[in-house]
């Protein structure tokens, strides 16, 4: 009977197998509940081991901090995106593992380009070069014009030991510059004159026109970016004068900036604009610092960059200056060395040009001819600054990244008789957030404090007036 029985159950897909399938499914819950805690105690391991994996020097560039979580910061968002931001910089054994992903990423090489290799950012996704640290602004809405672009498979070319960035282009970016620019100089004395230099970078010069199409053509974007621009608005062509000098150092092999001999040639550039005659090269005081490894190789990590270092060599002015200059976020002036060799010991070796991305900052000099220089710049007019001092009393300098004033009352009460917007193409090219800082300090953005516009009195003077507390700055972005 009971075997009948059991034969009947098989039949109908029933019987003795039931018991086994609850067996099977009773047994399932504490295989998944080891599975949830070996990930929950994998999770809470990585959180205390977080940190020894930081970017550090390996990477030239500091760590994201760790953020402390608050009631407005979890309400707004920014807890969850500071603590992605920290995390990718902090998790564990985070050292071997990029260095193991670059690796197997240079096997794959460039199809149809021998030994070149496209490798994306290691700082994320792109941001706007012209925004503070911290503010990363969204490309406009226009559509995307490339000038002779390539595709966008990657942000850095690195060719042999060197390394370039690949760059982008909208006309409705460089309309947007050239609009602030124009908004600035109409609100300005008529006798002021103004000019606009806007530097290539360095993959513009690539003989090899394969590479040099990865990105976008600076000369016609150059000429865009000029088109826009008033006609009292006079442009100086840096592309043509540092072109015709391709073959020297004018670039940094493992950093994005141009050398203190390429921004020689744009300064005669400038010189040339403005019917003035250069300081002849061999008047400056050189000073070499070795051993230079740079932003690109902190954003690429690529071996042969770390092996072959570029040496910063240093212009100094053949005269005496003064330098002033207000820290992120201070309210007094300090004093500093215009061209200070003191930093061959940092690794931004760059810096020994101007010190650092300063929100504002004066150079004097004895024995002009008591003419004043306004300058605009982002961090390739660091290294521009000590040849223009050559030709003025005072040049005062203002990044519109990090400035909190007004720049026309700045202009008017200085009683400034020049001004100068020395940009790189990668600040003006793609993204707003440069010229959106400009249209900003400018008064054509918003409302500005006026405590910005007083001058500076010498070392030690305070930037705001007594008992007033001074708009403080975002912090400085790699230069």
């Amino acid at each position: 009977m009971a075997t009948r029985k059991a034969r009947r159950g098989k039949a109908r897909g029933t019987g003795w197998r039931g018991p086994a399938r609850a067996e099977e499914k009773t047994s399932g819950k504490p295989r998944a509940l080891a599975f949830i805690l070996l990930l929950a105690a994998g999770a809470a391991l990585s959180l205390v081991l977080a940190g020894r994996g930081a970017p550090g020097e390996r990477e030239n560039r500091a760590a994201a901090p760790r953020p402390e979580p608050s009631v407005a910061s979890w309400l707004s968002g920014g807890f969850s995106a500071a603590f992605e931001a920290w995390y990718a910089d902090a998790f564990p054994f985070r050292a071997p593992l990029v260095a193991a992903g670059n690796a197997i990423e240079r096997l794959h090489g460039l199809a149809g380009f021998g030994s070149a290799e496209l490798v994306r950012s290691r700082g994320g996704e792109t941001e706007d070069p012209g925004a503070p640290a911290g503010e990363t602004l969204p490309p406009t809405e226009d559509p995307v014009e490339l000038i002779e672009t390539g595709k966008a498979f990657g942000d850095f070319l690195v060719l042999g030991d060197r390394a370039m960035e690949l760059l982008r282009f909208r006309q409705g970016a460089v309309d947007v510059w050239a609009d602030a620019v124009n908004a600035y100089s109409r609100r300005l004395d008529p006798a002021v004159k103004v000019r606009a230099l806007v530097a290539p970078s360095s993959i513009a010069f690539l003989d090899d026109e394969r590479y040099r199409s990865l990105s976008a053509d600076q000369a016609s974007g150059i000429r865009a970016a000029y088109a826009g621009l008033d006609p009292r608005v006079v442009r100086v062509d840096a592309h043509s004068a540092i072109g015709s000098h391709s073959r020297e150092y004018l670039y940094f092999r493992t950093d994005h900036h141009w050398t203190g001999l390429g921004a020689f040639y744009a300064y005669r550039a400038w010189c040339a604009a403005a019917n003035l005659t250069p300081l002849p090269l061999a008047s400056f005081v050189v000073r070499d610092l070795p051993g230079f490894v740079g932003t690109l190789y902190g954003k690429t990590l690529n071996p042969r960059l770390k092996a072959n270092p570029d040496t910063v060599r240093l212009y100094e002015p053949p005269f005496e200056t003064s330098f002033e200059y207000l820290r992120h976020g201070g309210t007094r002036f300090e004093s500093g060395r215009l061209v200070d060799a003191a930093r061959g010991d940092d690794w931004n070796k760059y810096l020994a040009y101007f010190g650092d991305d300063w929100p504002l900052a004066v150079v004097r000099r004895e024995g002009g001819d008591g003419r004043k220089l306004l300058v605009f710049k982002d961090s390739y007019g660091n290294a521009l600054i000590p040849f223009l001092a050559a030709h003025f009393t005072e040049v005062h300098v203002i990044d519109p990244r990090h400035f909190q004033g007004d720049a026309v009352a700045y202009a008017r009460t200085h009683e400034v008789d020049e001004v100068l917007f020395v940009n790189s193409f990668a600040v003006v090219s793609y993204y707003t957030g440069f010229a959106g800082n400009i249209a900003r300090v400018t008064g054509a953005g918003g409302a500005a404090p006026a405590s910005a516009a007083a001058p500076p009195a010498g070392a030690g003077s305070t930037l705001a007036s007594e008992g007033e507390e001074a708009t403080p700055s975002p912090a400085s972005p790699d230069a």
